[in-house]
């Protein structure tokens, strides 16, 4: 691979535009890892199709490997903790990967505080699986359900509130860089910059690193 070229760079912010399976083995190490993938389960959807979409994307075996693969990537980088958003259908199908690579996991619950779409039981929160390599002295003394609001004007279909990432960077002080391999419209990063951390960003889809890049561009927000 050529020498890799920033989408965009800051002295705190770092963005690759690309498939992070390429970009993750020429990447110096990180302290901590906060994503948010596309894992492509299946889940009920009530538009046909949107339900022919998932069943085509929704193999099972297919996101056990392709997650497999990503944690190969992560290891040699020699991150202490990693952050994964997950759901109830996405956990226990990743959940295998997640022990086999970990010294412990601990799952916690993002409380949006509002009802989302759906049938009879309507879905108000999200997982959160913490990775951690070895024994973790930092205890941040806060509770295992995070009470944010969705983002109010997403400019991405999953972002997550600025507010809910940096809660759980401040659960890790001494993580100074922080990678997100999947990075959207780089609210991970965001966060990291307002904490005064550095951080690395990949994003395939060249429209949402402009997006991350406008908003790195931004003015430091106090958290």
């Amino acid at each position: 691979m050529a020498e890799l070229k920033p989408y965009y760079q800051d002295s705190a912010v770092t963005i690759y535009h690309g498939d992070c399976r390429d970009i993750l083995p020429h990447l110096p190490q990180v302290d901590l890892v906060l994503t948010d993938p596309p894992y492509m389960l299946p889940h009920v959807q009530f538009r046909p199709e949107m339900r022919e979409q998932t069943r085509t994307w929704g193999n099972f075996s297919v996101a056990q490997m392709a997650f497999q693969g990503y944690l190969e990537l992560l290891r040699p980088l020699g991150a202490a903790e990693m952050y994964w958003f997950l759901d109830e259908v996405s956990y226990p199908v990743l959940f295998p990967s997640l022990y086999a690579h970990s010294y412990s996991v601990k799952l916690l619950v993002w409380d949006k505080g509002r009802i989302g779409m759906g049938g009879k039981w309507r879905r108000q929160f999200e997982l959160i699986a913490h990775l951690a390599s070895a024994p973790n002295a930092s205890k941040s003394g806060r509770s295992d359900i995070l009470r944010e609001p969705p983002e109010a004007n997403k400019e991405h279909p999953f972002q997550k509130p600025v507010a809910l990432v940096a809660a759980l960077l401040k659960a890790s002080p001494e993580a100074i860089c922080i990678l997100d391999p999947f990075m959207g419209s780089g609210t991970t990063l965001r966060a990291a910059k307002d904490l005064g951390r550095k951080a690395i960003g990949i994003e395939i889809e060249e429209r949402y690193c402009e997006i991350a890049a406008k908003r790195m561009s931004q003015s430091v927000m106090p958290l």
